[in-house]
């Protein structure tokens, strides 16, 4: 999602506890789990009504409102645990997010200290984001199961409703109480990471989403100022605007999904276009790419590091099908520039986006494999693990910090794989 959707963080004080929680806790908790379980006893028959008329997925729904809501009940009102980041290795602060939030299966709370929903999309794809990196750092560690886990997780916010609509990731699960909210954004980051499964597996289970996930993307076009809407615009749906990561961060999966036989050549065309249509967010004085344009063309200055991400690896992508049209060397003045731009001004702290941004930039500096720019590469993990949240509350900022500190860790031999 677009980073005002998401809320600032609170930092906590206290550090995370090894031992279990107090009895005393555990019976206040227990107290509150029981009367949750009994309004959601209550619901079963809403729910199963619900499925039929509306066609939303009971077995998921009554699984995540027995099960995974009790467990979500009672880590939330046990008040933690609270995370501490400050002087951990990377695993450490991996295994602190996942103890803290996992729920178990896949599934995962947004926030600790406090009642909280199931995670958004957006927070578990910082979740396969984390444990993927993890994976590479330190194989054999579980890591890789626990990925699987959270991407089947995932596949239960697919939604089909409403029907005429072309189905997608929802922002999270709501069980078809309300009307579904989905962003582009969101489901682009889940199709990325099944096309970089479906590479590694050839699990075509995985590749025929990411077809669906395009086709999603690509019937959310704006006919009369091109681009794509950050939000699939449902009948419901009253924002129009568009912003570069709904639209840039399309470009890799059509390019691939292209050049593997799984897209014919409007999936090149589209690509381009949708490149051509970002350069309106282009800054001259900066040289990097604003946030987002509203419905009305106002564009919105701000620059995160995750937007220079998705631009980066478009370029790198196109170069890998017109070289000559996409040159390398213009990907590479436009990392140095990032590069430049956020050391003297401080844009590092926004883990969830730095980390999306950091893995552009070492893989590129894979492919070139100069020392000079791995160099500057690396300065850049280092700012960016200084300006890492060390007490997060929220999924996605404690998920986002501990990928950070593995990315700090990782040796340049693995690099290549962050592509």
């Amino acid at each position: 999602m677009s980073p005002e959707t998401h809320e600032s963080i609170t930092e906590p004080e206290l550090p995370i506890p090894e031992q279990e929680p107090s009895d005393s806790l555990r019976a206040t908790a227990m107290q509150s789990f029981d009367f949750r379980r009994r309004i959601m006893s209550c619901l079963a028959g809403p729910l199963a009504i619900s499925s039929v008329l509306f066609g939303t997925s009971l077995e998921p729904a009554a699984m995540s409102l027995t099960d995974l809501g009790v467990r979500d009940a009672e880590i939330a009102l046990n008040h933690g645990p609270q995370l501490d980041f400050q002087g951990v290795t990377a695993t450490e602060a991996v295994d602190q997010t996942y103890r803290a939030f996992s729920l178990g299966n896949g599934f995962y709370i947004d926030n600790i200290g406090k009642v909280s929903s199931l995670a958004t999309t957006w927070s578990q794809v910082q979740v396969m984001n984390m444990l993927d990196i993890a994976n590479l750092l330190n194989p054999n560690q579980g890591y890789d199961q626990k990925l699987e886990q959270s991407m089947e997780a995932e596949d239960t916010y697919w939604d089909k409703f409403p029907a005429g609509t072309p189905a997608g990731y929802d922002a999270s699960r709501n069980f078809g109480f309300t009307p579904p909210e989905r962003y582009l954004d969101d489901n682009l980051w889940v199709g990325l990471r099944k096309l970089k499964e479906y590479q590694r597996t050839g699990d075509e289970a995985d590749v025929n989403r990411v077809g669906q996930i395009m086709n999603l993307f690509i019937r959310q076009r704006d006919a009369e100022n091109g681009g794509y809407y950050w939000k699939v615009q449902l009948s419901t749906e009253t924002d129009h605007g568009q912003v570069m990561v709904s639209n840039a961060t399309a470009i890799p999966i059509l390019v691939n999904m292209y050049s593997s036989g799984h897209g014919d050549a409007s999936y090149l065309t589209i690509a381009e276009q949708t490149f051509t249509w970002a350069q309106q967010l282009y800054d001259p004085v900066t040289g990097l790419y604003f946030d987002n344009i509203s419905a009305y063309g106002q564009i919105e200055k701000k620059i995160f590091t995750y937007n220079q991400a998705e631009v980066l690896n478009a370029m790198v992508a196109l170069n890998k099908v017109d070289s000559a049209r996409y040159p390398l060397q213009e990907a590479i003045d436009f990392a140095k520039t990032t590069m430049d731009y956020f050391s003297s001004h401080e844009g590092y702290g926004i883990s969830r986006f730095d980390v999306i941004y950091l893995m552009s930039l070492m893989h590129l500096a894979s492919i070139l494999n100069d020392n000079s720019f791995t160099e500057t590469v690396q300065q850049a993990v280092n700012l960016a693990k200084d300006a890492i949240n060390n007490s997060p509350e929220s999924l996605a900022d404690a998920a986002g910090s501990a990928a950070v500190l593995a990315l700090s860790e990782m040796p340049f031999s693995k690099w290549a794989s962050l592509g």
